[in-house]
């Protein structure tokens, strides 16, 4: 813990997010306990065990005793419906803890995690794959709705997928909150082929990524994609942290592959940054296109990357969009 965070004389009740800790330090700090013990912890460990007395416990249990969910119970308790909020491209939920705090200890909240972040099982690689797994694993947690759904970034591909599923099954959607929502590609063609960027689309995405990243960070990324397809080439086991690449290739495919199919006749809140808004002025087109029933956009404050300073995920950002969408969930119980 001393040595991913830069801090001496770290109590083992002191919690990891309290002394800095974010979604990045997170990996570093389960790949070097990876490496110290030969034993790999789910990232969501540390929604639940965030100290290193906690995590000592996590590490003296038998690894076979909890089955792997990709359901994440952030914050179980309270007399609302729950709120099932879907990863973005990461995979993992880390980042929706600050967002389950200001949500309030009456507001149940579920984070769905990518399948192949435990490094057993295979990463799956369609929206529509994902969005029945998912909805299988939503119902053992509520069999019956109305549901509160939402997603980031590409989970709101996801989100809106299940919101699909749940209403051709004749369930209730009370709520599809999108959370800074990826574009999406809309058809009611049977033979249409996914949406394909063009090489200047590609090159702006990769200048955005460089200036809101940096090139060490962007470089890195592109070089562990390298090393994992060796460690693949091998059969040999991935690390965690080569892992989460394998998971975040998966989910970028999937995004790019996916095209809408069909109009969704119910209301959608749709939460964009105002930086995003400025930017991304065709972001809202697809949406507009598949929408067909109300579809409200509320500009927040703050930056899309949830793993960075300045995101709107995180203080102080986070805050203000909590009471947005615990106004938007009140609303729907009043009706």
């Amino acid at each position: 813990w001393e040595n991913v965070l830069g801090i001496k004389s770290i109590s083992v009740t002191d919690n990891f997010y309290d002394l800095g800790g974010d979604s990045l330090l997170a990996v570093r700090l389960f790949a070097e306990i990876e490496k110290v013990f030969q034993k790999k912890l789910p990232l969501a460990s540390l929604l639940m065990a965030p100290t290193v007395a906690q995590l000592v416990n996590q590490l003296r249990q038998d690894q076979g005793a909890a089955p792997w969910s990709s359901v994440v119970s952030i914050q179980p308790n309270g007399s609302k419906p729950p709120l099932f909020c879907i990863h973005g491209a990461g995979g993992n939920v880390l980042s929706f803890r600050d967002l389950a705090h200001y949500l309030g200890s009456e507001q149940p909240f579920y984070g769905l995690q990518s399948l192949g972040l435990d490094g057993k099982q295979t990463p799956l690689t369609t929206v529509e794959d994902m969005a029945r797994c998912y909805l299988q694993e939503i119902r053992s947690i509520q069999p019956k709705g109305p549901y509160f759904l939402s997603g980031y970034c590409f989970g709101g591909k996801i989100a809106l997928e299940i919101a699909q599923l749940l209403r051709l099954d004749g369930d209730t959607v009370a709520l599809l909150a999108l959370l800074e929502p990826s574009p999406v590609h809309f058809s009611t063609s049977e033979n249409q082929v996914p949406y394909q960027r063009s090489y200047s689309d590609r090159l702006k995405g990769l200048f955005h990524r460089l200036i809101h990243r940096g090139f060490q960070d962007v470089f890195k990324q592109q070089f562990l994609k390298v090393v994992s397809k060796l460690y693949q080439s091998f059969g040999i086991s991935l690390p965690q942290s080569l892992q989460i690449i394998k998971v975040q290739e998966a989910n970028t495919f999937a995004s790019k592959n996916y095209v809408a199919k069909r109009y969704y006749p119910n209301p959608v809140t749709m939460f964009l940054t105002s930086e995003r808004i400025a930017q991304s002025p065709e972001l809202q087109k697809g949406w507009i296109e598949l929408v067909t029933g109300n579809l409200e956009i509320q500009e927040i404050s703050g930056k899309h990357l949830d793993d960075q300073p300045g995101s709107f995920l995180k203080d102080p950002h986070v805050e203000l969009l909590a009471e947005k969408i615990k106004a938007c969930i009140d609303q729907v119980i009043v009706r």
